[in-house]
């Protein structure tokens, strides 16, 4: 069988969420956040690695008040470099810190927000256009800048992609794919399988 190419899936799944009703994203979105409530990894202390959504993508900005609720400090990511993919992470307390910069996506604003290494984040919700719930392969939106991150061998916190139910689809994994641990849906979280070939982290 011929391998689904990347952009055939991402029309896919984009066409999928094109038709999804905004009040069964928003009720999804504040299911997805009561999960990640509810998880192991949020726990005082944590340094949570958050993300500001597309229209397409899971809300999770509730979480931002939460986390100051709970005792976490969360951090957002900021482009600096399109052409390489390159992030740098910033703390946040506020919803008011995140603003659309350089694209439609908020972010924080380096010149208020301390920037956060990689390594100081202890466990990490990543976006994507689909998860595979058996392998846990992710596929972006062809940036490569959280291919980047989870490639850094300063970044070793575990990883939750975070999608709607219906980004969930079969993927071809390639050696350089690094899979995330668990998967929270509006569905709940899933812990995903290790293997030899994709160690969780």
């Amino acid at each position: 069988m011929v391998p689904t190419s990347k952009e055939t899936i991402r029309r896919e799944i984009f066409a999928k969420l094109r038709n999804q009703p905004s009040e069964t994203q928003a009720k999804a979105s504040a299911a997805i956040c009561n999960t990640v409530r509810a998880s192991p990894s949020w726990k005082p202390g944590a340094v949570a690695h958050l993300f500001a959504a597309l229209p397409s993508e899971p809300n999770l900005t509730p979480l931002i008040q939460a986390a100051q609720e709970d005792g976490l400090r969360v951090v957002f990511p900021l482009v600096v470099d399109v052409k390489t993919g390159t992030l740098t992470f910033h703390e946040i307390t506020h919803i008011s810190q995140l603003s659309p910069r350089t694209s439609p996506i908020p972010e924080p604003n380096p010149e208020t927000c301390p920037a956060i290494s990689p390594e100081e984040i202890t466990t990490a919700f990543l976006p994507g256009v689909a998860f595979d719930p058996t392998t846990g392969t992710r596929l972006g939106r062809g940036g490569g800048f959280y291919d980047r991150l989870l490639a850094s061998p300063k970044f070793t916190a575990p990883t939750t992609g975070i999608c709607f139910a219906l980004q969930q689809r079969t993927l071809d994994s390639e050696p350089h794919d690094r899979p995330i641990s668990t998967l929270i849906t509006e569905e709940g979280l899933f812990a995903l399988p290790a293997t030899e070939a994709h160690p969780s982290r």
